[in-house]
């Protein structure tokens, strides 16, 4: 399976003399504390910040490789950037934020196990009712058909995977997560592969 990552010339280049990639790295545990001090002071998912001082903004749909299904995609995402083939072993365990039975999952765990996991793992109220909080502004997003703004798609996107994989307590590791970003009309959808071991190979295009 193919996918394209879109780069500068001068990372492509490093890239296929290395024969790998680096992905996108972020400092969520930091966001969520930031966020956690902060939640009383927000009405709404849609109040939420993309960064915070001292850390770059938040990427779109957490760590890992950003990509596109199509050549033409990667190539639109931006203009005169140099493309790499990313090839994947298959099968993948695709987590896709657009299968209403993965929303559902989602929407489901904040609903009936999320509480039980925080108390599972922390022993401060204050810090487990900051995040029912944020989980109570999680499930609103899903239920609001993923909010109306890009940014508030990047941020709550990229909660849900923290959570999922910091708090749950099943373990949830996709080898890719995938979603169509609803006001993004330069390319289609996103793809992030966060497993480096499921990369088969690296190719110019």
């Amino acid at each position: 399976m193919d996918f394209f990552h879109s780069t500068s010339k001068e990372n492509a280049d490093k890239i296929l003399a290395q024969k790998r990639i680096n992905p996108t790295q972020y400092d969520f545990p930091y966001f969520m504390d930031k966020l956690l001090d902060n939640i009383d002071t927000y009405d709404s998912y849609a109040d939420f910040p993309n960064r915070w001082l001292g850390i770059p903004e938040m990427p779109w749909l957490g760590s890992g490789v950003y990509c596109f299904k199509f050549l033409d995609e990667a190539q639109a995402y931006t203009p005169n950037s140099t493309v790499i083939k990313t090839e994947v072993y298959t099968p993948v365990n695709e987590f896709d934020f657009d299968s209403p039975e993965d929303l559902m999952m989602i929407a489901n765990y904040f609903q009936n196990n999320f509480e039980e996991d925080l108390r599972n793992k922390f022993f401060d109220d204050e810090v487990i009712d900051a995040y029912l909080l944020v989980g109570t502004f999680l499930l609103n997003f899903i239920m609001d058909g993923m909010g109306n703004s890009s940014k508030a798609q990047c941020v709550c996107l990229s909660l849900i995977l923290f959570i999922l994989v910091k708090i749950r307590k099943k373990p949830f590791e996709p080898d890719i997560v995938s979603y169509k970003f609803k006001l993004d009309d330069i390319v289609g959808k996103y793809y992030t592969i966060r497993k480096m071991e499921k990369i088969k190979g690296l190719a110019g295009v």
